[in-house]
């Protein structure tokens, strides 16, 4: 039979000492879950929302413009980690997604300063029209949820990672404020 032996399987008397199998990885290498936390928490990047945004923990974004020629971008101040290393080698992307679209309504890459430190400007106008639409075929009483994921992944190889490999990830809850826009709430039809 194989299984995982720990303190007290080796003849010792039952102990939980260096062998209690609570780590971030089993045994057998798998990950834990705590995993995808740990990364997280030590990612060289972090993206910090703008006061003026936040509404509530989430970015309040304010659509403005009519006749498709909207105004809808969202700033925020990039943070390097990294001592002595600069943020050319990561590519970076956005996507907006909702609990209403199994695809992004959305993805684009955007630039972040090589220095890591500065303001970033995120601009969603592309994203705009389907968001609307969304809006505008929202059953009655319901609430549509956006997320912005920033992602940022190495651009070519390293010693210890291939290019592509997902180094920085963050999500932030996102509200649209629709300036001047009569978007009525429409139940769904059924066939």
């Amino acid at each position: 039979d194989f299984y995982f032996a720990y303190g007290g399987d080796f003849g010792d008397t039952v102990n939980d000492r260096q062998f209690c199998i609570n780590g971030m990885f089993t045994p057998d290498r798998e990950s834990h879950p705590s995993i995808s936390e740990i990364k997280f928490l030590q990612q060289p990047v972090v993206f910090e929302p703008m006061e003026a945004y936040l509404d509530a923990k989430r970015f309040c974004i304010s659509v403005k413009g009519k006749n498709q020629g909207y105004q809808v971008s969202v700033r925020m101040n990039v943070v390097n980690r990294y001592t002595f290393r600069d943020l050319s080698g990561i590519v970076w992307s956005w996507q907006l997604i909702s609990n209403r679209n199994v695809e992004p309504i959305r993805k684009k890459n955007f630039e972040v300063p090589v220095s890591g430190h500065g303001e970033v400007t995120i601009d969603l106008v592309s994203a705009v029209t389907r968001v609307i639409q969304l809006e505008k075929t929202k059953p009655t009483g319901s609430e549509n949820s956006y997320f912005l994921n920033l992602r940022g992944r190495l651009k070519s190889d390293t010693p210890w990672a291939s290019a592509g490999h997902l180094l920085v990830t963050q999500q932030f809850p996102v509200r649209f404020v629709f300036e001047d826009f009569d978007i009525p709430s429409r139940p769904l039809v059924s066939l």
